[in-house]
């Protein structure tokens, strides 16, 4: 009995621990960053569309600075490596913690299959329950995340249009 609850424990956290791992490797990660850059462009083309016609500048000018902002890179080389780093070691951690829980299942099921423990309980059943238990919650959590989490806003655009206004006018009048 105990060492059955032990292994539909381990099971559970292997399951969960993958499944979550790579929903977040490969979508959720995914999803978050293309909602930043769509939230980061679309309000830095709110902000420069409200900015631009109280300059007083030449409509030259202002054009030519319309397109250098919309073009502007909100990622500079240096961030964007940053980046890349930090979510390349994030990924390698959650592969680490993936392999160490499978590996302590393995290990678990090769002491009781070296030391003949006596077991009244069905390994691949336990399997099954736990897929199919980790299948729904997985379908749960999906939809939770693509039709509300998805839709959450990380930044104020408030914020990144105070930031865009200060650091143009810091600029311009840098320039001048």
């Amino acid at each position: 009995m105990v060492l059955e609850v032990l292994i539909n424990i381990v099971l559970h956290i292997c399951f969960l621990v993958t499944i979550l791992g790579l929903a977040f490797m490969f979508y959720v990660s995914k999803v978050i960053k293309s909602g930043v850059q769509y939230e980061l462009q679309t309000n830095v083309q709110s902000t420069i569309n409200n900015l631009l016609p109280k300059l007083n500048l030449s409509s030259t000018v202002k054009e030519v600075l319309r397109k250098i902002l919309e073009n502007y890179p909100f990622n500079t080389p240096a961030s964007a490596i940053a980046n890349t780093l930090n979510n390349g070691w994030l990924f390698i951690c959650v592969s680490i913690i993936i392999f160490i829980w499978w590996s302590v299942l393995a290990l678990l099921l090769i002491f009781i299959s070296l030391f003949k423990i006596k077991h009244d309980f069905k390994i691949f059943q336990l399997l099954l329950e736990n897929l199919l238990i980790f299948v729904g919650i997985g379908a749960v959590e999906i939809t939770f995340f693509t039709q509300i989490a998805s839709k959450y806003a990380p930044v104020s655009p408030n914020y990144l249009n105070d930031l865009i206004t200060s650091q143009l006018k810091s600029v311009l009048s840098a320039s001048q």
